[in-house]
């Protein structure tokens, strides 16, 4: 027991403990950085499906304008 407390009032002790704190909070940063990677990335998937939605209805007006289907707008 004697030998325990010695090694956790330790140096060396407090050396492991400080090095695992810095290990969690840079682990901690690396997934906040990661997350923000992901919205940033999420978000321009979305513009990206919009735009090709968009582009989509162009398309289909253009066909129905050839066919008739549709009025033509101005």
């Amino acid at each position: 027991m004697a030998g325990l407390y010695d090694f956790i009032t330790s140096e060396r002790c407090g050396q492991l403990l400080e090095r695992i704190d810095t290990h969690a909070e840079d682990l901690l940063d690396l997934q906040e950085k990661e997350k923000k990677q992901h919205d940033a990335n999420w978000r321009r998937q979305g513009t990206l499906c919009r735009s090709i939605q968009k582009v989509r209805a162009e398309l289909s007006n253009e066909i129905d304008l050839i066919i008739g289907t549709a009025e033509a707008t101005e």
